[in-house]
């Protein structure tokens, strides 16, 4: 495959409430090896990332992109995420934005997603996937923050079917929260793919890297040599992995402070505008 992609990955931070993410390192050489055997030029970061180092390098790739006349281009970072409230002038309407964390500070994934917006780069194929959480701090609940999959009732007959759930009721303490969407604006010809869904933290599984990143690369490195596979397939198959995985627990805090014991999940999301089918082509 004629691309290039950059692999991002922030294991220090120098505000002290955030926690080192050693398994971002695991993370970074896990996609570098992938998508060195689909083709690509492949270029990373992962000591002392700050912003305009970050910012200075992807604007390399994407000039690689263009003055090689490459057809796709790929992005992944894994790090601390967040989606805050944030208020715009004049009109100080507030609205939900996601944003990275970087050693020196924080980027919108707005803002990242803006710099591939070159005339230039209309169409080639971009690919970006966002390693990080999409929690949202002001939360009433830490358990708002996680995903629990879907809760189902099953009936034994079907004039049970329409009320069963009606009647059921959730042992979590989550509350009705953490239902708006933040959905960015996308260039053209590009597939977003996040680790979690919106509100929702993301989850690794420790020295061995985030459990989204596994799974890409596992589908990926299926691939036999000389062979494709549809993006949609590998997406298929990452996303329904991750939902059937064993349930895991996890104990934080409800709106009253209180210890709970709930399940979690780490399920991807992702939203494209896609003018084109992408297939991943192992060479």
């Amino acid at each position: 495959m004629n691309g290039a992609a950059l692999f991002v990955g922030i294991p220090e931070f120098q505000h002290k409430d955030l926690s080192k993410l050693p398994a971002v390192i695991t993370d970074v050489k896990n996609f570098t090896n992938a998508f060195k055997k689909l083709g690509f030029n492949c270029r990373s970061l992962q000591k002392d990332v700050i912003k305009a180092n970050f910012e200075d390098t992807l604007d390399e790739v994407i000039k690689d992109v263009i003055d090689n006349n490459r057809e796709y281009l790929a992005l992944s970072i894994s790090s601390h995420g967040a989606e805050y409230l944030v208020s715009f002038p004049p009109d100080v309407k507030t609205k939900r934005v996601h944003f990275i964390w970087f050693n020196d500070g924080e980027l919108t994934t707005q803002s990242i997603l803006d710099r591939l917006k070159k005339e230039e780069l209309k169409d080639v194929t971009k690919l970006v996937m966002i390693s990080a959480c999409r929690s949202r701090p002001d939360s009433k609940s830490q358990v708002d923050n996680i995903d629990q999959g879907v809760e189902i009732e099953l009936v034994d007959r079907q004039e049970d079917e329409y009320t069963g759930l009606s009647n059921a009721v959730s042992q979590s303490g989550a509350t009705p929260a953490n239902t708006e969407l933040v959905l960015p604006d996308l260039p053209q010809n590009t597939i977003l793919w996040y680790s979690s869904p919106s509100g929702k933290y993301e989850y690794d599984s420790m020295g061995t890297g985030s459990y989204f990143v596994n799974k890409v690369c596992s589908e990926l490195n299926k691939i036999p040599s000389s062979d494709s596979r549809s993006i949609m397939d590998v997406m298929c198959a990452v996303h329904k992995s991750l939902a059937s995985m064993e349930d895991k627990t996890i104990v934080v805090e409800d709106e009253n402070r209180q210890p709970v014991k709930v399940y979690w999940k780490t399920v991807p999301s992702f939203i494209h505008n896609l003018s084109k089918s992408l297939s991943f082509i192992k060479t």
